[in-house]
């Protein structure tokens, strides 16, 4: 086909090849297309029935805030009085929140062994029976989490059935303590 150039049929076969090479190419470029189609479909379904209220409109002159300007200033420069001094509140602020205990936790924990040696308490709930404040039911659990700690008590059992005895002397650092109080 190259030496006959000027030849008519050789010049319609090569446009007709060139044609269906053509062709080819686009029916190759339309099937892409058509395939990048239907994976990009579902896209664009994505959020279309997803309805978002926007921002109300705030009225001009509307008062969010009941505050006074020299208010806001004020506390502005406590708090800045604060930071700079990085002192802490008096213990007198504390005076309603942490008052001085009265049941010390080296007393219940004489307490405790003194009523497992009666035989009075054999389970971890009767340690608590006869509390009479909050203060009271935290020293004693604090004193038993001590003396278990000093291998002093050990628990068994399960929850509502945990079984309390003692395995070992009070250490003389309580026992030394428990005297003082």
């Amino acid at each position: 086909m190259l030496l006959s150039i000027e030849d008519e049929e050789a010049k319609s076969e090569m446009e007709a090849l060139i044609q269906s090479l053509e062709e080819r190419r686009r029916g190759e470029s339309y099937a892409y297309v058509k395939a990048m189609g239907e994976k990009l479909a579902p896209l664009g379904e994505f959020g279309r029935s997803i309805c978002v209220r926007g921002p109300e409109p705030l009225e001009p002159g509307e008062i969010l805030y009941d505050h006074r300007p020299r208010d806001l200033l004020r506390a502005m420069r406590e708090l800045q009085s604060r930071a700079e001094r990085k002192l802490p509140p008096p213990k007198a602020a504390f005076q309603e929140i942490a008052r001085h205990e009265p049941y010390p936790v080296e007393r219940k924990a004489l307490d405790i062994l003194r009523r497992l040696r009666d035989g009075t308490v054999t389970r971890f709930l009767q340690l608590f029976h006869g509390s009479r404040s909050r203060s009271e039911i935290v020293a004693t659990f604090l004193a038993v989490l001590e003396l278990c700690r000093s291998h002093v008590l050990q628990l068994t059992g399960a929850e509502s059935e945990c079984m309390v005895r003692q395995v070992g002397e009070l250490p003389e650092h309580l026992a030394a303590r428990a005297e003082e109080t």
